[in-house]
């Protein structure tokens, strides 16, 4: 059963998919073309994105991402685990925005060069 407790799980099946490192996914089909922001809302899985995403990184000034401080799904990552995660990489959270629940939101990550000028 899913971790916040949806009773239903009949409708619950697993499908296999194929995939690919987003940096991988984006280096081959932007023919040279940089991003400078990167933002991500699917569901829980931000951090395993991110992880693929690191090549990126040198490109990328910030990150917009959604944060969960209570888990809805299995493995979940939450948004300590970002900040964690982002930190050594040179992004700084300088925003949160929560949603409609109070443990879920979007947050901002700036590189750190940004970040002692961010308006707070």
């Amino acid at each position: 059963m899913p971790p916040n407790g949806w009773s239903d799980a009949s409708k619950w099946s697993r499908v296999p998919v194929k995939q690919k490192r987003l940096d991988r996914f984006v280096q081959n089909m932007n023919n040279g073309v940089r991003y400078n922001i990167l933002t991500l809302d699917i569901q829980g899985a931000e951090l395993k994105a991110l992880t693929g995403a690191t090549d990126l990184f040198g490109d990328v000034d910030a990150i917009i991402t959604e944060f969960s401080t209570k888990a809805s799904y299995q493995d979940q990552a939450l948004v300590g685990d970002l900040d964690a995660f982002l930190a050594p990489h040179d992004f700084v959270r300088v925003q949160t925005l929560p949603t409609w629940a109070l443990y879920h939101g979007d947050a901002l990550y700036v590189k750190k060069k940004f970040a002692d000028n961010w308006p707070m």
